[in-house]
């Protein structure tokens, strides 16, 4: 099953006894597997279709938000962290702003009250590399880390099974290529976010 010329699969017939197969029969599988990747492709435009909508509507959505709330800055971010979880698939988003030296939390998806509160009461963050936030300022570039209970250089361990999250990946928001903010992807449980995920989260 080709695709211009990469294979996407196989088809295997077999018969029980010695008897080979016909030059019909040969033509009539090569038919079979060529519409199978007609499908395959099929498919696999209409996913990207999909995403591509599911992106555009987000956009869109964050966009009327902007319209509406231009001196509202909260509402945006909000918005922002809102759908980025969507658009990403994460469980929980953070938008650390920099203020005075230490990254505090701005805006969050997914985090209860509480928990918000505790982390802007308690966990002051620096441009250093034992945080996503603080790796991210810090090399001002995107971090993916698949599980941070593995890494070494993540100290903050406690606050992070406090929070529940291990795959993180963090974007920073830069303006004239001084990170003003972080933005904090999460989720609960081990799953790298993908290629095209961590492409979406750049441009956020």
């Amino acid at each position: 099953m080709l695709r211009e010329d990469t294979p996407l699969g196989t088809i295997t017939l077999w018969k029980t006894e010695v008897q080979p197969f016909t030059d019909n029969q040969i033509e009539l599988v090569k038919t079979f597997a060529d519409q199978a990747v007609i499908a395959i492709e099929n498919t696999r435009l209409l996913n990207e279709l999909r995403e591509s909508l599911r992106q555009q509507t987000a956009t869109a959505d964050v966009l009327k938000v902007i319209s509406r709330s231009t001196f509202d800055l909260q509402a945006v971010l909000n918005a922002l962290v809102k759908s980025a979880v969507q658009l990403c698939e994460a469980e929980i988003a953070v938008i650390n702003r920099l203020r005075s030296r230490v990254y505090k939390v701005a805006a969050s998806y997914g985090l209860s009250p509480e928990l918000v509160e505790y982390l802007e009461k308690n966990i002051p963050i620096e441009a250093a590399r034992h945080t996503i936030t603080g790796r991210v300022a810090l090399e001002c570039e995107i971090v993916h880390v698949p599980d941070v209970m593995d890494d070494p250089e993540f100290t903050a361990k406690e606050w992070y099974a406090k929070v529940g999250s291990r795959t993180m990946l963090g974007a920073p928001l830069l303006r004239e290529g001084i990170p003003i903010g972080v933005i904090v992807l999460m989720r609960r449980a081990v799953r790298p976010f993908t290629a095209n995920q961590i492409a979406l989260a750049a441009t956020l």
